[in-house]
């Protein structure tokens, strides 16, 4: 954010860029600058709130400054998927990277209650892309999820229509563009010192793995392989999906899924789940969660799910005499079958899990 940094807004998305001056655009949007000042450093977390306030103010700009507290009262599932507002349980908030990442979306999703529609920009650069598709190869993750972050993302907030579409202008762009950027208008870039320590997973990956990598790959192109492999696992993506989709449209009945036909069918064959089984089950727990006013993108947990996924596949092994079995999934939410379906519901009732 520079003095020449302007922002772009129409009815479906955000776009932002340094630029010559523009004539002032009318809408009826509440331009904001966030700046969470996480009060690790010190010092330093002071002098970024100062820059950050003065060039928005030269920009002309309103900021909003959010500062960490330990004992903040925040959300008490905050690195979950759920959501509920900001400031409605007191939980000990002592720092993790996790916890602060929840405390400023969810701060963020705070602007989008009361039916707000809120386009929020970050910072993110093809570098952030790059790191977080490593941890994600290192950590396990399903083969079309084997790619960076989304450059725009939807997301709706509370039960009176609000939204947040986060967007990433920087998506496709290093970040030595920025530095570069900074510097040509007079700026000094701020680097946050811990970022060359290795307290956290995603320094030892940006200031070891990456660079060890670059040496190997031909050329020292580590970006390029990764937009290649990007593009391809997109793709694959887009197969999957029609799969997945020809599937909810033959299971999904009202929020059931006929699970008794799948069960029998890959029994007859001999065979578990397949791939795209899980993917279009996973879906469906996804849609049923937001349609029942849930929201978010995150779904279910991995290990949670990998709970569920265990439970199907002796479903198919049981066939025909399989019982009826739920499983809990987090925040009185269960996946469960009850005699020929499968459902996901979200009670509160005493019924034994398995």
């Amino acid at each position: 954010m520079l003095k020449n940094f302007h922002i772009y807004l129409n009815s479906t998305t955000a776009t932002s860029s340094p630029s010559e001056p523009h004539p002032p655009i009318q809408t009826n949007f509440d331009v904001k600058v966030l700046h969470f000042n996480h009060r690790t450093r010190g010092e330093g977390n002071d002098k970024d709130e100062e820059l950050v306030k003065r060039i928005a103010k030269d920009a002309g700009f309103n900021v909003d400054i959010h500062k960490w507290e330990d004992s903040n009262p925040c959300l008490d599932d905050v690195v979950g998927s759920g959501y509920k507002e900001a400031g409605s349980v007191p939980t000990s908030m002592k720092f993790t990277q996790a916890k602060a990442r929840g405390w400023r979306m969810n701060l963020v999703r705070d602007y989008a209650l009361n039916g707000r529609r809120v386009y929020a920009m970050t910072g993110h650069t093809l570098d952030d892309r790059l790191e977080g598709w490593v941890l994600k190869m290192v950590r396990g993750v399903g083969v079309v999820n084997s790619k960076g972050m989304k450059e725009k993302v939807v997301e709706e907030v509370g039960e009176k229509g609000g939204s947040v579409t986060w967007v990433r202008p920087w998506y496709g762009v290093g970040k030595e563009v920025l530095v570069e950027w900074m510097r040509g208008e007079g700026e000094e870039w701020n680097e946050d010192p811990s970022n060359g320590g290795g307290e956290y997973k995603r320094n030892v990956v940006r200031n070891e793995v990456i660079p060890k990598l670059e040496g190997i790959v031909e050329g020292g192109d580590l970006r390029g392989r990764f937009l290649t492999w990007e593009r391809r696992v997109n793709e694959l993506g887009e197969w999957v999906g029609e799969e997945v989709a020809g599937w909810m449209g033959e299971w999904d009945g009202g929020g059931k899924v006929r699970w008794k036909e799948l069960v029998d069918r890959r029994t007859k064959e001999g065979r578990g789940l397949r791939y795209v089984d899980k993917m279009a089950l996973h879906e469906f727990v996804i849609r049923e969660m937001g349609r029942q006013g849930e929201g978010g993108e995150g779904g279910v947990g991995e290990r949670v799910w990998g709970r569920v996924i265990e439970r199907m596949e002796r479903d198919v092994g049981e066939g025909r005499d399989g019982k009826d079995w739920r499983i809990d999934i987090g925040g009185k939410w269960w996946v469960g079958r009850t005699g020929v379906h499968l459902v996901c519901r979200k009670e509160d009732d005493n019924d034994d899990n398995d």
